[in-house]
């Protein structure tokens, strides 16, 4: 399994110090929880046309001259009664049934004005997308079992550092999920099945302007809004799924 980079071609001393304050948004498009949140989306699956975006934000914990990248992580969880995740939710991996059906954008989606777009167009972003337990093996197969963890890194090149505004709530990443092979030939069965997304923290990086530069960050979990989507009706942050879990307990799995 590839291991993503936060700083393409630029070596890095990592130091990770956890934030005493700032906050996480999530929501589904098409802007970020401060514009319009939307927790639940539901989809008909009677066509291969068309997307729904989740959208990821952040605010920092003070300000910071020049911000670089980010890695977040983002896990999921299928409705009780069903034993691993379907085969519409199944992405990337070798095997699986819609490889091209989760996509990143560093790019902030059209209509909204209350998150800042602290990449200014210049940024890359990156998906690794694992099973539950957490597989391996090289080439990884599709997710087994009824969790997911989505990794998202995304970082600027080493010059195009932008400052960010402590407090300010800015735009993080956007996971484009399309709904290509839903109906015909071909066809990934899952897409009514419900799921549950949860924006589990986001680490923000900053450089100290040295040459080489020195990689400081901050461990963000604590959600401004809202740090939990569904889609089809899937289960609430803060209810019980399966095996009677509260979703602090599944995502202390993947820490």
């Amino acid at each position: 399994m590839k291991k993503m980079l936060l700083i393409s071609g630029v070596m890095l001393a990592l130091t990770a110090t956890v934030a005493l304050a700032g906050g996480l948004d999530f929501s589904w498009g098409p802007a970020c929880a401060a514009d319009g949140l939307i927790i639940n989306k539901t989809y008909a699956c009677t066509s291969n046309a068309g997307s729904d975006v989740m959208v990821a934000s952040f605010s920092p914990t003070a300000d910071n001259a020049l911000f670089l990248a980010c890695d977040a992580v983002i896990d999921g969880q299928v409705a009780a009664g069903n034993p691993v995740i379907p085969n519409w939710w199944q992405f990337k991996n070798t095997g699986a049934c819609r490889l091209s059906g989760m996509s990143p954008s560093a790019a902030p989606p059209a209509g909204g004005t209350l998150c800042e777009d602290a990449w200014l167009g210049q940024a890359t972003a990156t998906i690794d997308y694992y099973g539950d337990p957490i597989l391996v093996s090289i080439p990884v197969p599709p997710v087994q079992g009824p969790r997911v963890r989505i990794k998202v890194g995304v970082s600027l090149p080493a010059a195009a550092g932008n400052g960010v505004v402590g407090g300010a709530q800015y735009f993080a990443f956007a996971l484009a999920v399309n709904h290509t092979k839903t109906v015909g030939t071909g066809a990934c069965a899952g897409c009514l099945v419900p799921m549950t997304f949860v924006f589990n923290s986001i680490m923000p990086g900053y450089s100290d302007g040295m040459d080489p530069p020195v990689l400081s960050s901050e461990v963000i979990s604590t959600p401004i809004h809202n740090q939990c989507i569904t889609w089809q009706g899937g289960i609430l942050c803060g209810e019980t799924p399966t095996q009677n879990k509260t979703w602090g307990q599944v995502k202390s799995l993947y820490r």
